[in-house]
């Protein structure tokens, strides 16, 4: 048995446990207003990737999102993009 390193684990948000292989994410945070229209970034309250469409509105890129549906975003928002 081979021993994993720091960069073979990482932590995934929505299980709370580590899993082998999957890549950790930096991200920095950002204010939804802050983001340029068709900038992806990701909401920390889903825990999904979605891509501004307009100064309120975006569209969920992963998980159960194809780009197609608009979300409500508020200018204050929270929002993290990868760095």
């Amino acid at each position: 048995m081979t021993s994993k390193t720091a960069t073979q684990e990482s932590f995934h948000p929505s299980s709370k446990t580590f899993h082998p292989a999957q890549k950790r994410v930096s991200r920095q945070r950002i204010k939804f207003g802050e983001l340029s229209v068709g900038q992806r970034f990701y909401d920390p309250i889903s825990a999904e990737y979605f891509v501004k469409r307009s100064d309120e509105l975006a569209a969920m890129v992963t998980g159960i999102g194809d780009g197609t549906v608009p979300d409500e975003f508020d200018a204050e928002d929270v929002v993290g993009i990868d760095v």
